[in-house]
Order: C-alpha cells, then sequence, then structure tokens
C-alpha cells in the first residue's frame, strides 16, 4: 500500500453526492473503481459512476453519513496501476472548492480580469497608443472605425484560443500546468525579452514595424491587419500578468472539462479587449482624444522607458530560471539589435551587402541563447516538500505559506509591504507562527498540485494553517492590516 503513489484529489460535496477528481498522469483508464475510507462516507454497494476527461477521471458517488467524509483511499485505473490519496489533500479540497464557484461566476471574474489586465505595466502604453490612433482616424466613418475594433478583438480571441488549447494539450499529457507556466521556461523568457526591447525601440523611432502596432510613421500604420497583430501582440504581452480576480476563475476552469476552460479564456480575452472596442464604437469618446502631434511623439518615447523596464525585469527573472551564461548571450542579442538598428535608421542609403552582413550577424547574436544547452542555475533553489509542511500542520503549530514567485509583480508587493514589515514579523514571532515560502519561479509538479487543492493554478497564494491544522486562505492582494485581521480573526 505504501509503495502506490500518493496524489492530491479534487472533492466536491452536496448534502446528498460527492464528486472525487482523480489526476490519471497519462495512465490508461479500464474498468476503474474507487475504494474509500472510512465506512459510511459512502453507501456501500451502490454503483460507481465514472467519467474519463483528458488527464483526470471522475467518481460520482451517493453519500451515507453526513457527518462522515471520506480520508483516504484507493483507485484502480486498470489492473496494474493504482493511485491513492491521503487525508490532508481530500480535506483542504472539501473546503476550499466550493460548489458555489459557478461556471457563470468564473466567466464574470475572468471578464473582469480581462479588463484589469490594461492598465498592467506592460499593456498599458500599447492600449494608450492604441487609442491614441484613433485620432487620426477621425476623418473615417464611424463603422470603419468600429471594425478596427472588432478586428483588434479578433486577434485577442484568437491569442487566447491558442493559449487555451495549448494548457488543454498539456494537461491531456498529465503535466500541472496554470497560467503563467510560460515564464517558467527560459525560452519564452527569451522571446518575450526581445520583444519587449524591439517595441520599446519602436517607441523611440528607431524601427518601423510594418505588422504588429499601428504606432509608427509607415505609410499605412491603420491597416486592419496592423489592428489583428496589435491583439496578437498585446495578448502576448499580458501572459506575464495576472489581474485581480483572475486567479480563482483560471483555477476553477483548469479543474473542469475542456469546453469550461475555453469559455473562461474567451471571457478574459473579452475582457482585455473590451476598453478598446467600445472607445472604437463610441464616436463621442473619440471626440475627446488630443489630435496627434510633437506631443504624441514625446509621449511615445516617454512610454518606452516603462518597456524597457519591463525587459529588464524580465531579464532579472531569467537569471534566476538559467545560467549567467544563457542571460549574458540574451544581452548580447539585445545588443545586436540595438546596433542593427542604429545601423539601419543611420545609413539608410547603405549598400545592400553592408545591410546584409549586418543582418546576418545580428541574427546570429540574437539566436545565440538558443544554442546553449545549460538551463540550470549554478545552486538550485529549494525544493518544496510536502512533508516539511505537514510535519509543522501535526504538530499543531500555526503555519503561513506564501506561495510566490520572481516572475510575480503581486507577490513581491506582498512580500515588500506585509510580509518584510517589521509589525507583520514581530506578530509572527510572538505568537511561533512558522513562515513558510513556497517558490513557484521554475516548474515543480508537487506545487502545481498544492495550487490546485485550492482551486488556483497561479500565484501568488497565502494559506494560513491554524493549530487545530484547518487552512484559511487569504485573499491575493494583500496589506499590512488586511493581512493582520485576517490572522488575528
Amino acid at each position: 500500500w505504501q509503495d502506490i503513489p500518493s496524489y492530491p484529489v479534487e472533492i466536491k460535496t452536496t448534502e446528498h453526492q460527492m464528486a472525487i477528481t482523480v489526476p490519471t498522469h497519462g495512465k490508461s483508464v479500464k474498468a476503474p473503481y474507487i475504494f474509500v475510507s472510512p465506512k459510511g462516507s459512502v453507501k456501500a454497494g451502490e454503483p460507481q459512476t465514472w467519467k474519463h476527461e483528458g488527464s483526470t477521471l471522475i467518481f460520482d458517488l451517493q453519500r451515507d453519513e453526513p457527518d462522515v467524509f471520506v480520508q483516504n483511499g484507493l483507485v484502480k485505473l486498470n489492473q496494474q496501476d493504482y493511485i491513492r490519496f491521503e487525508s490532508h489533500s481530500d480535506l483542504l479540497s472539501e473546503k476550499h472548492f466550493n460548489p458555489s464557484f459557478s461556471f457563470l461566476t468564473a466567466l464574470f471574474f475572468a471578464f473582469l480580469g480581462g479588463v484589469l489586465l490594461n492598465i498592467m505595466p506592460c499593456v498599458f502604453p500599447i492600449l494608450t497608443l492604441k487609442i491614441v490612433s484613433l485620432a487620426k482616424q477621425k476623418g473615417k466613418l464611424a463603422h470603419q472605425r468600429a471594425f478596427h475594433g472588432l478586428v483588434y478583438t479578433l486577434g485577442i480571441l484568437i491569442a487566447f484560443l491558442i493559449l487555451a488549447t495549448l494548457i488543454v494539450s498539456l494537461q491531456q499529457t498529465g503535466m500541472m500546468v496554470g497560467w503563467g507556466f510560460q515564464m517558467q521556461s527560459p525560452a519564452f523568457l527569451t522571446i518575450m525579452t526581445y520583444v519587449l526591447f524591439l517595441v520599446a525601440m519602436n517607441l523611440f523611432g528607431l524601427v518601423e514595424f510594418i505588422i504588429p502596432l499601428p504606432i509608427g510613421h509607415e505609410e499605412h500604420p491603420y491597416s486592419l491587419k496592423s489592428s489583428f497583430m496589435a491583439g496578437l501582440l498585446i495578448t502576448l504581452i499580458a501572459t506575464p500578468c495576472t489581474a485581480p480576480f483572475m486567479a480563482p476563475a483560471i483555477g476553477f476552469a483548469l479543474t473542469q472539462p475542456m469546453l469550461v476552460i475555453y469559455g473562461v479564456f474567451i471571457a478574459l480575452a473579452l475582457g482585455l479587449a473590451c476598453p478598446f472596442l467600445i472607445i472604437s464604437i463610441l464616436p463621442h469618446l473619440i471626440a475627446h482624444i488630443p489630435k496627434p502631434g510633437l506631443w504624441l511623439i514625446h509621449f511615445k518615447q516617454i512610454l518606452a522607458f516603462p518597456m524597457l523596464l519591463s525587459a529588464v525585469w524580465l531579464l532579472w527573472i531569467l537569471m534566476k530560471t538559467s545560467s549567467p551564461n544563457f542571460v549574458g548571450a540574451v544581452m548580447i542579442g539585445m545588443t545586436a539589435i540595438g546596433f542593427y538598428l542604429w545601423f539601419n535608421h543611420t545609413y539608410k542609403k547603405s549598400k545592400l551587402r553592408n545591410r546584409f552582413i549586418v543582418l546576418m550577424t545580428t541574427a546570429f547574436l540574437v539566436f545565440l541563447p538558443f544554442t546553449i544547452s545549460s538551463f540550470k542555475e549554478a545552486t538550485p533553489a529549494q525544493v518544496f516538500k510536502r512533508s516539511e509542511l505537514d510535519n509543522f500542520i501535526e504538530h499543531h503549530r500555526p503555519v503561513l505559506v506564501n506561495v510566490t514567485a520572481d516572475w510575480c509583480i503581486t507577490c513581491k508587493v506582498n512580500e515588500t509591504l506585509v510580509f518584510e514589515n517589521a509589525e507583520v514579523q514581530s506578530y509572527l514571532q510572538n505568537n511561533k507562527i512558522a513562515f513558510y515560502k513556497v517558490d513557484w519561479t521554475k516548474p515543480n509538479a508537487e506545487i502545481a498540485e498544492y495550487l490546485q487543492q485550492f482551486g488556483r493554478s497561479g500565484v501568488p497564494m497565502v494559506v494560513f494553517y491554524r493549530n487545530t491544522g484547518d487552512p484559511m486562505l487569504l485573499p491575493q492582494i494583500l496589506t499590512k492590516q488586511i493581512f493582520l485581521d485576517a490572522i488575528k480573526n
């Protein structure tokens, strides 16, 4: 029994029914059966109904005694493969997977989170310039401007559908993925660093994009193609961010069937597209946008600096997830991009041969990081061990768990304003509350499973365990007062 692997499960209970969702981890499913303990938690002898969805197996069972809950169990997937689950994961799931969190609630939260994504540091400069670009189209008919808003929305929708498809595909292979999982990939971080750097160079006027952004000076900057590509780009730039309300919606979606996942991601996409779409449709809002002029050139150059800071932030994350040599190669690539853009801008009439040589040299230096085989740190970070956390709980000691990541801005704000605050640290020490920091900067299946026990798919997540072992999920965005009030009450 002890040699059988143990995994967390999700349990949803009503007055008479119980649904237990079990991860299959890529194992085949044939005539499955579930054995649960203690006696009285489910009706004995009743037929078990089940359904296989993606990488999960869902059992629908009849509850027996109202005050008896499942503590542990054994699941037979096929003739050879079994998995077991222990009481701690079961109890957490029963208390925190709220059946009242419906599909409609998830859609509303996702839409609201998408709207709030527009004020994130990476997204806001691009959205602002997209809105300003409408001022140059005041001479167009209202339906033409509205069509640009619809095409921009279509670009965002397609990008989110691609992201949802990728997450569903990875789930079906047995991987534990959530929102922000791509930030754990050095290759993705490198591409995003280059993209943000190029956007900053565009805002400085050193390069004019043929595609994604209608913010340059090229002859046809306001084509429908440009609006569509702007939607794709703004989604790509938004993926590192997690706005309020997003975490519970996405966490709920990733434990549901595939159609629910797509529905929540579509709501998130519509929320992200909503501000620009509304402004493009309503002519009286466009009338309040200032006419472009010299101020716009200076304004664009000012907005380039947040994009550069975002690129530096990604480099800092890359230092945590890869080797110093890899980060150095990326910085060489950024320097090469800057040199080529300067060369092309300064020597516009240079011979084609010279331009070709410079372009090929730049391309080599840009792709240099992808030739480096070592992505690992010289000194790996401390690995999360569930057994250490369980040890605190078993000894009836209160524990504060902070699940964080270096690429999570909200996490860093919480740490600076709350967990590093002298009054908070004094309170934790005086009340003998253990502080356990869980770092999800790099992929870790055990941490992903721990997040899913609380219906979450991303960070930050802060959990307080009372000395009785009962967990309490705290808000994602914390202040000192909110934190202390929650702990004291």
